[in-house]
């Protein structure tokens, strides 16, 4: 048994390094492709800035108009190529987002599976807070925000709030509590209000109404209809896990003492694991609001 545990424990260290290199190298990719991104922008305006001060005569020889032409056209024809060798970025951040959702999350898990000494609940937990202080929620929550009106869920239906709304009180709580540090209910059980009014709203619009009572169905049956295309099935399989033991986490908040930085990571948890949740769903697989 130990040896057994010990082998996954190298195997997936040897898989966390592969991450640490393909992270990299999208890294340099995603910089190359925003600097020469930006060189082609501001060329091309340039050149539009020259053609507004050209009369419109023959003052150029038509090789002269041939060739930016054709310059911009081969530009086009290989902006178009990355564009589809990468056709959905989108899916890409949604993996990304579930993936950090996940690994947070299950340091949960290992604090109360884990004998663990003093000295290594310590260092864990030293470790959480300062990945978490690494994360920029206000750029997270933004994103949150443009996904939910991507998707219509910024809309009000005649009985309920918007989840966008049920969002917005939430953050407000954690930012700019009423009193002290703010509370649990208010900030961690006011999110998992957010992730059910998302799940009611995207199960609403389905194109097809199935049945789907628990909170895995739910999920399973989101991807199988409105899930982007290039997720598997085994990526909502994931979600469904998560949120379940995600939620569990947000409303047993509310029995805990929690410090403001356990309040902060586990609001960061649910924010990361919605975001995923939201890029996991393709807009156009979805009935009108």
């Amino acid at each position: 048994m130990a040896n057994d545990e010990s082998e996954r424990k190298d195997r997936l260290a040897n898989i966390l390094g592969g991450v640490d290199e393909r992270a990299r190298e999208l890294e340099k990719m995603g910089r190359t492709l925003s600097q020469e991104a930006r060189r082609a922008m501001d060329t091309a305006s340039f050149e539009r800035n020259i053609l507004t001060n050209i009369p419109n005569d023959k003052s150029l020889p038509p090789e002269t108009w041939d060739r930016s032409e054709f310059i911009w056209k081969e530009w086009g024809q290989h902006a178009d190529n990355v564009l589809n060798i990468n056709p959905d970025v989108i899916a890409f951040s949604a993996v990304t987002a579930s993936s950090t959702a996940a690994v947070s999350l299950s340091v949960v898990g290992i604090m109360s599976m884990c004998d663990l000494n003093a000295t290594q609940r310590d260092a864990i937990q030293l470790q959480s807070i300062r990945y978490h202080q690494t994360i920029d929620r206000p750029a997270i929550v933004e994103d949150v925000r443009g996904s939910m009106r991507r998707l219509g869920l910024d809309i009000r239906s005649l009985t309920h709030q918007s989840a966008l709304v049920i969002l917005e009180n939430s953050v407000a709580a954690l930012d700019r509590p009423v009193s002290g540090d703010g509370g649990p209910v208010s900030i961690l059980v006011t999110l998992r209000e957010c992730i059910d009014a998302v799940i009611t709203e995207l199960i609403r619009r389905r194109p097809k109404q199935e049945v789907a009572k628990s909170f895995d169905d739910k999920i399973m049956s989101l991807g199988k209809q409105c899930g982007r295309p290039l997720l598997s099935n085994d990526h909502f399989v994931s979600l469904a896990f998560d949120g379940k033991k995600l939620t569990d986490v947000l409303s047993g908040g509310k029995q805990r003492a929690l410090t403001r930085d356990q309040l902060i990571e586990f609001f960061n948890d649910g924010l990361m694991y919605l975001r995923g949740l939201l890029l996991s769903i393709d807009e156009t697989r979805l009935r009108t609001p």
